[in-house]
């Protein structure tokens, strides 16, 4: 199968906006929400051009790169269709609370949720449309499975990216890929092994900081995670800077704690691209 990067590019910085957009329309006043939603579209029109190129990839290739990332979000509890982590406790009760409650959600004593919730609202708005007609159960139900397919799709762009990145689809850069995503870590073992106990994960042996595998993150805080692995493999195919903001905003509302890391990266590649440019125009203007 042909993959074209202009069109999985368009397709990526969409499904990064549309927790934006559902924010915009459901948590902020029209007065405020309606210039910003026409701000974000104007930015993405504008930024959507990209080199034409593409990538071929066998089609039992591919049946195994959507096999394991199926596999590896089963695994990781996504859905509750396997065992959960205990972060999971609380990420199921904002997902319950974005289900059964209007938007925003407020509660009783002028409470409201404050979370950065963007992760959720896709599949809790289809939650929402089937509750209306079938209930609330069936509700429940069908937001764990967009979840599961949500996060999937995710992935599978991010793993797209990447090939564009390499320009090598044969069956041992695929593999390579995808062991490298799942298995991927610090040296963890050695922390832990200087340890009398065994922590919840490996990555806690330094208590207060910790460099966590993929695959933790995975099954742990993949509403950071997740979309932060799509945004950066969308940066290493950017030919320009241009939009490194645009793509860093978007993942905003859903992963706060890696935009602050990615800003950072973001700024100095910037301006690597930018004094050079500087510096050409000033000696042509000589």
């Amino acid at each position: 199968m042909t993959f074209s990067y202009k069109k999985i590019r368009l397709f990526s910085i969409l499904l990064l906006a549309l927790p934006a957009f559902l924010f915009f329309i459901f948590w902020i006043k029209p007065i405020f929400s309606i210039p910003l939603i026409l701000m974000l579209g104007l930015a993405i029109y504008f930024g959507r051009d990209a080199e034409e190129r593409t990538i071929h990839i066998k089609k039992s290739h591919l049946i195994i790169i959507v096999l394991v990332i199926l596999l590896w979000v089963f695994l990781s509890g996504h859905g509750g269709f396997f065992p959960q982590k205990r972060d999971y406790f609380w990420r199921n009760l904002i997902v319950r609370d974005l289900l059964n409650n209007s938007w925003p959600v407020a509660y009783p004593g002028d409470e409201t949720l404050v979370y950065y919730i963007g992760y959720w609202l896709a599949p809790c708005l289809g939650g929402k449309l089937v509750s209306l007609i079938f209930g609330s159960s069936a509700g429940y139900l069908i937001t764990r499975i967009i979840m599961f397919f949500w996060t999937s799709i995710f992935l599978l762009l991010t793993i797209l990216q990447v090939l564009f990145r390499m320009r090598k689809t044969d069956g041992k850069t695929i593999s390579v890929v995808l062991l490298l995503f799942i298995f991927f870590s610090g040296m963890d073992v050695l922390g832990v092994s200087d340890k009398r106990n065994l922590l919840v994960t490996l990555e806690w042996w330094a208590e207060f900081f910790q460099y966590s595998s993929m695959t933790t993150q995975l099954f742990w805080v993949f509403n950071q995670a997740v979309p932060a692995w799509l945004a950066v493999s969308l940066i290493l195919n950017e030919k320009n800077t241009k939009c490194y903001g645009l793509i860093g905003l978007l993942i905003l509302p859903t992963s706060p704690l890696p935009i602050v890391g990615l800003a950072a990266i973001l700024l100095y590649m910037a301006l690597v691209d930018f004094i050079p440019s500087v510096k050409e125009k000033c000696w042509k203007g000589k």
